[in-house]
């Protein structure tokens, strides 16, 4: 099976974050235009429900198959054709494999420009439910399930309890401005230094931050305290660098850590707003999302 998306390795695996690549322009352009075409179908209809379009019930066969089945889906929370997809390959153990495997390439894989753990948590739900599976690999798709079911889109953010350079504790819940931006990065990732250039460099979240609107929480997930120690400046005095003594978040899976550098935009609450994304394109767009409203 051809892979399209770079598979993530081991724990802390950098993730690309941004490679151009034609295949994935043309996949990202199909959603955006689904979803463009969706909104403009919905437009003026105040009494109608959202407009679906026709139900895919053949189940995709390949990677483009399945790329274009996710940019058929009119919103990214919209399971219900996932689930129907589902209940077509739920009773043989080769279907659901093979179905599983491209839903992973593609809503699991954190390279991928479609990931979705909304899409893909009830393909776990399945595997885990369907008695094809051993033990070992039910505990591990229930491991992995766990951490999709935290921090949703919508949901309140899980407590961070975080060390500054000084020794001073602080919590996620205290901060105060109208939003935070969660940012998990280590100073050995070529790509979170990639980041971190570009959430710098950006005149939408600098002059938030500037205000007042925005707190940026950088946090570094990992044991090597003298590394990151080392790198502290290079960061901007303005956020709030710190660390996680114990690698607690780690140890209680409170964040899925499987790539960095990870990116979740908060609301004054602490709900999720944006969940675990790497484009810093993505959070300026939601700014200015909330500037539009």
């Amino acid at each position: 099976m051809n892979n399209l998306f770079p598979s993530p390795g081991a724990d802390n695996t950098p993730r690309l974050v941004f490679v151009f690549d034609m295949r994935r322009f043309h996949l990202s352009l199909i959603l955006l235009l689904t979803v463009f075409c969706g909104c403009r179908r919905n437009a003026g209809k105040a009494d109608a429900g959202p407009v679906r379009p026709a139900m895919q019930t053949a189940v995709p066969q390949n990677l483009n198959e399945m790329a274009l089945f996710s940019a058929s889906l009119v919103s990214v929370y919209d399971t219900l054709p996932i689930i129907s997809l589902l209940d077509s390959v739920r009773n043989t153990r080769a279907a659901l494999d093979e179905f599983s495997e491209l839903a992973r390439q593609v809503w699991s894989n954190p390279n991928s420009p479609l990931r979705n753990d909304e899409f893909f948590i009830p393909v776990l739900r399945t595997m885990i439910g369907s008695g094809f599976y051993d033990e070992a690999s039910v505990i591990r798709y229930k491991y992995q399930l766990g951490l999709l079911l935290q921090n949703r889109p919508g949901h309140r953010a899980n407590e961070i309890v975080y060390t500054e350079k000084d020794g001073t504790t602080g919590y996620l819940n205290s901060i105060q401005s109208e939003f935070t931006l969660l940012y998990f990065n280590n100073p050995g990732c070529e790509m979170c230094g990639q980041v971190s250039s570009d959430l710098k460099s950006s005149e939408i979240i600098s002059g938030l931050v500037e205000n007042g609107m925005l707190t940026v929480l950088s946090v570094y997930p990992d044991e090597d305290i003298g590394e990151w120690t080392l790198h502290y400046d290079e960061q901007p005095s303005s956020w709030i660098r710190c660390y996680d003594r114990g690698c607690r978040i780690r140890e209680k899976g409170l964040y899925n850590l499987e790539a960095i550098p990870s990116l979740y935009l908060l609301d004054r609450n602490k709900r999720v707003i944006l969940k675990d994304v790497s484009d810093v394109a993505q959070i300026e767009f939601a700014f200015v999302r909330f500037n539009g409203h």
